[in-house]
């Protein structure tokens, strides 16, 4: 799923920040995950799915 929300970020110009901003986590976690060092709680993809749904992504 990581590469999918980078994917999205990119074509909506989004930075990362703003995403987790929006769910809570810190830099670094959410680095981690977006490179595919860690993984997120199920409720943290939960919560990046929403959001992304919000902004017409289709996840």
């Amino acid at each position: 799923m990581n590469e999918k929300v980078k994917e999205i970020l990119q074509e909506r110009g989004i930075k990362h920040k703003w995403l987790y901003d929006q769910i809570g986590i810190s830099k670094s976690q959410f680095s981690y995950w977006i490179n595919g060092k860690r993984n997120l709680t199920t409720d943290q993809v939960e919560q990046i799915k929403q959001v992304l749904i919000l902004l017409g992504a289709n996840v």
